[in-house]
């Protein structure tokens, strides 16, 4: 784990030398990709909603130009619909 305040130097300090884009992981409601091209853009990015590492967000941090899809048939499995 990292402070904050270290982890918004870090990664300051890559996005100054590549381009990043931002995928939220996890079991959305709703089978749509939360995307972001920088930290600064992600509300609470390093900081802990529940206090628990295992219950906050998760990111899939990729170069901007990869395309990341969501399986449609993987989604309504997760969510339990035929």
């Amino acid at each position: 784990m990292a402070t904050t305040k270290d982890l918004i130097a870090l990664m300051s300090a890559i996005e100054a030398q590549k381009a990043l884009k931002y995928t939220l992981t996890g079991f959305p409601d709703e089978p749509v990709l939360q995307q972001s091209l920088s930290f600064r853009s992600i509300e609470g990015f390093g900081l802990s909603k529940f206090g628990k590492m295992i219950l906050d967000d998760s990111f899939l941090v990729s170069y901007p130009d990869l395309e990341i899809k969501i399986e449609p048939g993987a989604y309504q499995f997760l969510r339990g619909s035929p």
